[in-house]
This record gives C-alpha cells, sequence and structure tokens, in this order.
C-alpha cells in the first residue's frame, strides 16, 4: 500500500487499476486506465464488459482477467475507455450522489 503519493499520481503511472466500492474506478477511467471492481453487488449494467471497466465477483477469477488486460493485451485502448467512462460517471455517479444525500436526509431527520 502506498501512502505517500497522491492517487492522481498513481493511476496516471498504472496500467490496470482493480478496487474495491471505490471511486477512484470512476477516475481511472476518466484516464483511460482499465479498471476491475471486485464486487459482488454491484449491477454489471454498471460496468459492460469490454468497455474498459470489468466486475468480478469472486476473487479466483481476479487472475484470468488481469492477465487478459495486461499479459495478452486483450483490453481496450486508452481512448475507448475515456469515451466510455462518460457513460460510467453520468450513470453511477449520479445515482452515487444521489444516494449519498438521501442517506444524509435521512440520518439528520433522525435527530
Amino acid at each position: 500500500v502506498v501512502k505517500e503519493l497522491d492517487a492522481k499520481e498513481l493511476l496516471i503511472a498504472s496500467d490496470l487499476v482493480v478496487n474495491i466500492y471505490s471511486t477512484v474506478g470512476m477516475e481511472a477511467l476518466s484516464f483511460g486506465k482499465p479498471l476491475i471492481s471486485i464486487n459482488a453487488n454491484l449491477p454489471a449494467s454498471y460496468f459492460p464488459s469490454g468497455k474498459g471497466a470489468y466486475i468480478v465477483r469472486r476473487t479466483k477469477h481476479l487472475k484470468g482477467v488481469m492477465s487478459n488486460i495486461i499479459a495478452e493485451g486483450k483490453g481496450p485502448k486508452a481512448v475507448s475507455i475515456k469515451r466510455g467512462s462518460r457513460y460510467y460517471i453520468k450513470e453511477t455517479g449520479e445515482k452515487a450522489c444521489n444516494n449519498v444525500a438521501k442517506l444524509v436526509e435521512k440520518m439528520m431527520a433522525k435527530k
């Protein structure tokens, strides 16, 4: 785990980003980096396979997906990922922000 660098610097230097429930994944897509999200609960429609983002529901599948993207070069090109990231950010970003706002309102109402 690297703690001394800014996340943006790490994203720029990365070939692939793997995350679990993190907005850094959206940032990675906006930089044109392939993303693997280890997540059993995220709808597959958020990240259609082959568009730069992949959902791995079990960690045992992680190695194969990483191999396809990096070692075999089967991942999409950065320009395609950047283009597709507009969809991901709009669809998931708005939903996430709305969900957080609703949760905050609910928490504040309990006081």
